[in-house]
């Protein structure tokens, strides 16, 4: 596959982005080398690779692959973000994105098994033994007391029930209306 260049919307003629998802300073100046191929760095979060663009004295982080699929697939519509096809935030090839509503990336992250779900989501403050003892007790505990016996709000309690989380232990249990 032989590599594509674009110019980057917004900085055409400064920098542009390959169909391999690299990026490069077109244009000279104040020790910039024209040609060079910008080293990609992690976002703060470090899921993305992105690089830091100047123009007009005014620097940004900008995420690759968000500056490929503008290059290569064009605007973004709105109510879309960019996917990594393959799953590698770190592949930025114009070949391996494409643009999602969010519910679609999230749907994918799900079946391709990276999305977290139950103990693993950073902010559960139930575990899967407890979600089951919850729904063991059922219409014989009230919810207001299994909240205070297991430290979380009766809205938590109504969401464990309704299977609006922890829907993934339903094991063939119906759920509560």
């Amino acid at each position: 596959m032989t590599e594509e260049w674009r110019g980057i919307p917004g900085y055409e003629g400064t920098y542009s982005v390959s169909s391999r998802g690299r990026v490069r300073r077109d244009a000279g100046g104040r020790g910039a080398q024209r040609g060079r191929i910008l080293r990609p760095l992690p976002t703060t979060e470090a899921r993305y690779a992105s690089v830091n663009l100047s123009q007009g004295g005014v620097t940004r982080m900008l995420a690759i692959h968000q500056l490929v699929a503008a290059a290569f697939l064009g605007p973004c519509p709105p109510g879309m973000e960019v996917d990594h096809q393959d799953t590698d935030t770190w592949n930025n090839a114009a070949a391996n994105l494409e643009y999602v509503t969010p519910a679609e990336n999230v749907a994918r992250q799900y079946r391709m098994g990276l999305g977290a779900v139950g103990a693993q989501c950073g902010s559960a403050k139930l575990n899967e033994r407890a979600v089951r003892e919850i729904r063991a007790l059922a219409g014989i505990v009230p919810q207001t007391e299994l909240a205070r016996r297991f430290g979380v709000t009766p809205q938590t309690i109504c969401d464990v029930l309704a299977a609006r989380s922890w829907r993934h232990l339903l094991d063939g249990q119906e759920v509560a209306s």
